[in-house]
């Protein structure tokens, strides 16, 4: 899908605030990324390694794949909730 000609410049989220007494907010994508990031590494398995040996306990459904995918993963977020209350 294309990208909008000012899709960052026109981008909004808004927050109606209705969720644990919150205000209401508008924010920019700008006003996001000003929030402090935060960072978690983590080290993720696909959920279809490992089928192979588990169905020898129980039929798993899926596709057995051996054992063979792994991978390292960064999220990066912004904790935007943090200005809401």
């Amino acid at each position: 899908m294309p990208l909008l000609e000012n899709a960052e410049r026109d981008y909004r989220l808004f927050v109606d605030g209705s969720a644990g007494g919150g205000k209401r907010l508008e924010l920019s994508l700008a006003d996001l990324r000003a929030l402090p990031q935060h960072t978690v590494t983590a080290t993720m398995q696909c959920s279809g390694n490992r089928r192979g040996d588990m169905n020898k306990v129980k039929a798993a459904s899926g596709t057995a794949w051996g054992q063979g995918i792994y991978m390292l993963v960064c999220f990066v977020y912004y904790r935007f909730f943090l200005v809401m209350f």
